[in-house]
């Protein structure tokens, strides 16, 4: 945001406010998902990383879609100083974790990455956002296991043709007296979150809960999306 709403924050610094998380503990494993989102006005930025820290310690590989999130990570880290916090474990934690030079080794797996070198389906023309690669996936899987994750969040459809139809599509939205509330894409979520806090409707308790509940299932999605393309590219991996 242009004007911070938090002491210490410059002009256009991230508030950093939600993040989701898919775990699969073993290779076949079911997803489990979880979550953490601020709803408070206060600066999150801290606690989310704390609370991510909990969730991902030090072991296992960590999905991710372009460096995004490793640069969110690199600001937390810079801001522990510029912002003069004591926050030792978090420092450290986040020191193993993120890659600071190309020459790093990380835990992150970029998924984007693979996907430029790896992976191409005639309807994604060339681009690979998780918005694109996901409705190819679905048009080119016939996986049970994919329908049943989709099926658990009430977002499985099929079209006339037989094909999984894009699920960022099939979000619903939420109806607040004559408010029509949806969060269907990133800047949607900005926009969410910066009226749950700070708009008109920042003491509407019943507007509040709805933003509350369109962010939790728009970030769910997109980290749902990463397990079902992975999933499909296991999939193509075991015929080849």
């Amino acid at each position: 945001m242009a004007i911070p709403y938090h002491a210490g924050m410059r002009p256009y610094s991230k508030v950093i406010f939600q993040w989701s998380c898919h775990v699969i503990d073993k290779p076949g494993a079911a997803p489990k998902h979880f979550e953490w989102l601020n709803t408070k006005n206060k600066y999150p930025n801290f606690e989310f990383a704390e609370a991510l820290k909990a969730l991902l310690q030090d072991k296992g590989s960590v999905f991710i879609w372009t460096q995004y999130e490793n640069t969110i990570l690199k600001d937390i880290y810079n801001a522990i100083d510029t912002m003069e916090q004591i926050k030792p474990e978090l420092k450290e934690w986040l020191a193993r974790t993120i890659k600071f030079s190309k020459e790093d080794s990380t835990r992150f797996v970029d998924m984007n990455n693979l996907a430029l070198k790896y992976y191409f389906h005639p309807s994604m023309g060339g681009r690979t956002s998780i918005k694109v690669t996901l409705p190819a996936v679905l048009k080119a899987t016939n996986s049970e296991k994919i329908k049943q994750y989709l099926g658990d969040v009430n977002l499985l459809n099929i079209d006339d043709d037989g094909l999984i139809s894009d699920p960022y599509k099939q979000l619903p939205k939420i109806t607040v007296g004559e408010t029509l509330l949806d969060v269907s894409n990133g800047t949607d979520a900005m926009i969410a979150y910066q009226e749950m806090l700070y708009g008109l409707s920042r003491n509407n308790i019943e507007i509040k809960e709805g933003y509350d509940k369109l962010l939790k299932q728009y970030c769910r999605l997109d980290t749902l999306a990463m397990v079902i393309i992975w999933e499909h590219w296991n999939d193509l991996m075991k015929n080849l």
